[in-house]
C-alpha cells in the first residue's frame, strides 16, 4: 500500500493536468449529486470549504446560495483557523454542525481520505461526531486503500461525477 505521502503527491500531481474545462465540468456534476443528497435531508446547518481553484478543488460555491440553511466556512484569521459564518465572517466558538462538505484529493472503499494534510478536517470532523461527513472528489482520485490512522474519520457519502458512495 503506498504512503499518505506518495498518494498525496500523485493524486495532487494529476488534479493540475485537469483543464479548468474539465474541473467546471466536473465539479458542475458533483454539485448537482450533492444537491440531491441535500434535498432528502432535514438540516439546519452546513459547513462548505471554500474552493481554491489553482489547486483544481471541486468548486462547491454553488452550495454557498443555499435558503434558509445556516451557512458557515473555515477561514484563517489572525493565523489560526476558524469556523465562520458565510453571512458575517465571525468566528463562531462552537455552532452546531448538521452536514459538513469535506474537500479532498483522495478515497477509497472505505470511505477514508487523503487531504492536504494539514489535518484541519480531521480535527473538525472529530469535534462535530453528529454531523453528516460528505466528501467531495474528482472520480479520478478513487484509489485501492488509504492507510488509516487511529484518528482518522471515515467519511459518510463521497460524491464524484460519476457516483454517490454511501458507507453502509
Amino acid at each position: 500500500m503506498k504512503s499518505k505521502a506518495d498518494l498525496r503527491n500523485e493524486l495532487k500531481a494529476a488534479r493540475v493536468e485537469m483543464s479548468v474545462a474539465e474541473v467546471i465540468e466536473k465539479s458542475r456534476q458533483i454539485v448537482t449529486g450533492v444537491h440531491t443528497i441535500l434535498t432528502s435531508l432535514n438540516f439546519r446547518s452546513l459547513h462548505c470549504y471554500e474552493p481554491i481553484a489553482k489547486l483544481h478543488e471541486v468548486d462547491v460555491s454553488e452550495l454557498f446560495d443555499l435558503p434558509d440553511v445556516a451557512l458557515y466556512t473555515s477561514r484563517k484569521l489572525t493565523g489560526e483557523w476558524h469556523v465562520v459564518s458565510v453571512i458575517d465572517d465571525v468566528a463562531k466558538t462552537e455552532p452546531q454542525l448538521d452536514v459538513i462538505i469535506v474537500p479532498m484529493l483522495g478515497f477509497d472503499k472505505n470511505l477514508h481520505r487523503v487531504g492536504y494534510g494539514g489535518g484541519y478536517y480531521d480535527q473538525l470532523l472529530a469535534k462535530h461526531t453528529q454531523a453528516l461527513k460528505i466528501g467531495v472528489c474528482y472520480e479520478q482520485g478513487r484509489v485501492e486503500a488509504i492507510p488509516s490512522e487511529a484518528h482518522d474519520i471515515a467519511l459518510n457519502i463521497i460524491v464524484t461525477e460519476e457516483t454517490a458512495s454511501i458507507a453502509v
